[in-house]
């Protein structure tokens, strides 16, 4: 037995590397001269989820040399291990339905470590869940502890997926020992009745004990499942003892199923056919039991150029022409249409966009549409380039300013001119000014008194006329 040689490494505990490179040699050393190692846990996952657990890895090329995995959706645990010859083989372990939400232990034996075949048995809640036997045997003996890698979920689970309660190894020792980590009442092989039974008979018995367990485990599951059967049977059977409406009963109702067009009422009847059906719906005429679809563009509801569109059970119209203006129309009915017609009015794009036609041009508008015109009076132009005033710098046929002077537009609209240089007047006439002075070297036919149309004598400087 390995009684004296059992240790328990609490792989939860490891913080710092160099606690990780002592359990990892202490577990590599296991593994080569121990005959059983245990996996403990207490796990909880919610639904449908899972991961790795715990996992051995090269730190050279991260390929797997043993890795433990939960597959709560299929209720399995997925064991990977490396072979003799660097292959990697897998075993699903069936019957673990760990991912609900509650907390759950697990043990996980490998045994038969130095034979050439390998066995596993999964312990899920106490209780034998599934196992196998005559395994390849896990290829260790080409690796040292120093290439090996420890990882385990506690991150994992506890960020995304669950939680990870508890989880360490048990190199040596038995499955009682193992079982006492997770609150599990095994029955010590060492102290039990005919002890040596297992060591003599070897792991091929013990798989097929662990298969008879999961044996009898199912059969108790099947004999309550059909005590449940036998009880819904016997229900069924006075309830159809007891049933009054499987004999004579009373005619079924004439309005069941309703033999009334969709949505008209059905009130039953003693008169022939049994039932009386209401008036058909707003945009339908018949009988209540047939119903047809009443065309409402019969009667011209639309504006003369808008679109009539008859639907069933009623109409709508499409919006006014383009320059008329009208509220949207739809409902069903004749009635309704004859009284509910659609009304388009001009719109009036001369006074609501005054600016469909050039400033101060004329803008006739007409039914549907308008027209622009000529120029306002007092303006000159046309649509293209502009409309003008008579006086104005832009108009150059009726320029108020003498050809030798500036025109400017003040802000206030009012038309102001101005004398080159080396000519002197009051802009709308100027005259030649020799001196530069600001007044014309001769009078001008100027009508304003504006010295600019006279000339001042320069010994009086005083204004005098020539």
């Amino acid at each position: 037995m390995d009684g004296p040689e059992v240790q328990v490494l609490d792989i939860l505990s490891l913080r710092d590397t160099a606690q990780t490179s002592v359990a990892v040699e202490k577990l590599w050393s296991g593994l080569s001269v121990l005959s059983d190692v245990y996996l403990v846990s207490t796990v909880t996952l919610p639904q449908k989820l899972g991961g790795v657990l715990f996992g051995l890895y090269d730190r050279d090329d991260h390929n797997k040399i043993l890795e433990v995995a939960l597959m709560g959706k299929v209720n399995k645990v997925l064991v990977r291990y490396s072979k003799a010859d660097g292959r990697l083989h897998t075993l699903n372990l069936q019957n673990a339905p760990l991912a609900d939400g509650r907390s759950h232990s697990l043990v996980l034996r490998l045994g038969g470590l130095r034979r050439r075949s390998l066995s596993a048995e999964l312990y899920v809640d106490c209780r034998l869940a599934d196992s196998a036997a005559s395994l390849p045997p896990l290829g260790t003996s080409q690796r040292n502890s120093d290439t090996v890698e420890l990882r385990h979920g506690e991150k994992t689970y506890a960020r995304v997926q669950g939680a990870v309660q508890y989880l360490s190894l048990q190199l040596g020792g038995s499955v009682a020992k193992a079982g006492a980590l997770a609150d599990c009442p095994f029955q010590d092989s060492t102290t039990a009745a005919g002890s040596d039974v297992g060591a003599i008979l070897g792991d091929h018995l013990k798989a097929l004990i662990g298969q008879l367990i999961i044996f009898n485990q199912v059969l108790g599951e099947l004999r309550l499942d059909i005590r449940e059967q036998v009880k819904e049977m016997s229900l069924i059977r006075n309830t159809i003892l007891e049933c009054q409406v499987c004999g004579f009963h009373e005619p079924r109702s004439r309005c069941s199923p309703n033999p009334c067009f969709k949505g008209v009422a059905c009130v039953e009847s003693l008169q022939f056919p049994g039932f009386t059906c209401g008036s058909c719906p707003s945009g339908f005429h018949g009988n209540g039991t047939h119903c047809e679809d009443e065309d409402e563009c019969s009667v011209w509801p639309c504006h003369g150029h808008s679109l009539c569109v008859n639907s069933v059970g009623g109409f709508s119209c499409s919006p006014c022409p383009l320059g008329l203006w009208g509220a949207p129309v739809s409902g069903s009915g004749l009635s309704f249409a004859k009284k509910h017609r659609q009304e388009c009015s001009d719109i009036d794009e001369c006074l609501e966009q005054p600016e469909v036609c050039t400033t101060n041009s004329v803008c006739v508008n007409t039914v549907g549409s308008y027209k622009c015109g000529g120029c306002r009076p007092g303006f000159l132009g046309n649509q293209t380039a502009g409309c003008f005033a008579r006086t104005s710098c832009s108009g150059l046929t009726f320029n108020p300013c003498d050809a030798n002077a500036q025109c400017r537009v003040e802000r206030s609209g009012a038309i102001t001119c101005a004398c080159n240089v080396g000519w002197a007047g009051n802009g709308n006439t100027c005259g030649q000014d020799s001196d530069i002075d600001g007044f014309p070297d001769r009078s001008l036919p100027c009508q304003d008194t504006d010295r600019h149309c006279r000339q001042v004598s320069q010994s009086e400087g005083s204004r005098s006329p020539w």
